[in-house]
């Protein structure tokens, strides 16, 4: 998780920690998984075709949309950043990419 520091761990690494320290396999519900993102659909009585789903992250908020047939946007204040898509595999490759939120509102828009 990015810190004004630089990384800290994330869930991610404290899941792994409690897997392995339990031996018991976790049932993952956040990004990217469907399970929170279809949550998310049903509370909000609305179809993957009419969100669009936001984030800084290829690997979870990228990934999370495209898991649920939703168009994604990549916003670069974050973790990501323009350069890694280049070599992006097309699983992770955001419908848009915006430098903030306000320029993403204005290629939507546009």
């Amino acid at each position: 998780y990015p810190t004004p520091d630089g990384l800290d761990p994330g869930a991610g690494a404290i899941v792994a920690a409690l897997r392995e320290s339990s031996g018991i396999e976790p049932i993952v519900i956040g990004k990217p998984s469907r399970i929170i993102m279809e949550s998310a659909l049903r509370r909000l009585k609305v179809s993957p075709d009419e969100v669009l789903v936001v984030g800084d992250r290829f690997e979870t908020d990228i990934l999370a949309g495209k898991n649920i047939g939703a168009d994604t946007a990549l916003v670069l204040t974050g973790v990501s950043r323009r350069e890694d898509l280049i070599d992006l595999p097309p699983n992770l490759k955001p419908t848009y990419v915006a430098e903030n939120l306000l320029k993403l509102v204005e290629i939507i828009y546009a």
